[in-house]
């Protein structure tokens, strides 16, 4: 599947004190320009620079709005995590990063994804 890119922001979990307002400048901008959007929104991570700690790349994508740049994913491939909504977003990256820390699963660094299903409901890809 292709997901194209409407915007990318570059930060850091842990160093980048603005991350927050970039994250959610991104979806604003978004959403400001696409107002009657009401397909799946995804949440691309790439370009990472180490590991969960380090540098790394956000891009918003959609499967429909096209653009030059795109990233070709297989979820087939992945291994899911599952929100309820986008409030237990960041509590279940901790957890991911905890399984990780704990060896219970191996990351690749080339490209992960939060796709955000029409329902509210968040599934995290880890490829």
């Amino acid at each position: 599947m292709k997901l194209y890119v409407y915007k990318t922001v570059r930060t850091n979990n842990f160093e980048d004190k603005d991350i927050m307002n970039k994250i959610l400048g991104m979806w604003d901008s978004f959403y400001k320009n696409n107002d009657d959007y009401n397909g799946k929104v995804y949440a691309v991570y790439y370009d990472y620079e180490s590991n969960y700690k380090g540098d790394y790349s956000l891009a918003l994508c959609t499967e429909d709005i096209l653009a030059d740049k795109f990233f070709e994913v297989d979820f087939a491939k992945s291994i899911e995590y599952k929100c309820a909504g986008k409030d237990e977003i960041i509590t279940v990256w901790k957890r991911i990063w905890e399984d990780e820390e704990e060896n219970k699963i191996k990351r690749s660094y080339d490209i992960d994804c939060e796709e955000y299903k029409k329902d509210g409901s968040v599934v995290i890809h880890l490829f």
